[in-house]
């Protein structure tokens, strides 16, 4: 007989993915035992597998949530506004937020990817290049000096990513600057440095 899931499963397993993102982050994926994983989430070995039937499938549900929320959120902030400027500023904003309050799926997307499966691995990328794509829609949107060429396209895209999506490296959301303030700093050096002529 099938077991029933309880009112709360959502949460407990929300609950398990964070701190399993924890526990990765600061340890790695390959050297986290399941042991460590039920320590760390209190919880008994057989209710672990109740949630997840692996610790893969913990890593892949983790970095498919974050990779989907985050192409969630760049795409909700393109709609938000039909002006390209406002629009890359809310892309940065966006992928600001959520990496302030998940640095630890952001280190283990960055480290520990390559230990899924191919074929989960190549739509974890799709999403990703999703989100490249956007970022450079919205580049190619406020490109009045003609910088934009097939060379070097990807090049400023990635950089504009790259100002938000490292700062798990050594950003502080507790610390003097917010995350606002930190997305605010980004959006305008990415649109002084890029959209004016």
């Amino acid at each position: 007989m099938a077991r029933t899931q309880s009112a709360n499963y959502p949460e407990i397993k929300t609950a398990i993915l964070r701190s399993a993102a924890k526990l990765f982050a600061a340890k790695s994926y390959a050297n986290t035992s399941i042991g460590d994983l039920t320590k760390a989430c209190a919880i008994s070995r057989g209710a672990l597998y109740h949630y997840f039937d692996s610790k893969e499938a913990i890593l892949r549900d983790m970095l498919r949530e974050h990779i989907a929320d985050m192409a969630s959120r760049v795409a909700a902030a393109i709609e938000v506004s039909d002006r390209p400027e406002l629009q890359l500023r809310n892309i940065i904003r966006a992928v600001t937020a959520l990496n302030a309050q998940s640095k630890n799926e952001q280190i283990v997307l960055m480290n520990d990817l390559g230990n899924l499966a191919k074929a989960e691995q190549n739509r974890i990328r799709a999403l990703q290049n999703r989100i490249v794509d956007l970022v450079l829609s919205s580049l190619r949107s406020i490109d009045r000096a003609k910088r934009l060429t097939p060379r070097n396209r990807k090049v400023f895209t990635m950089l504009i990513l790259g100002m938000v999506n490292y700062t798990y490296a050594w950003y502080d959301p507790k610390g003097p600057v917010g995350p606002r303030e930190l997305a605010e700093i980004a959006a305008d050096i990415a649109l002084k440095g890029f959209a004016c002529p």
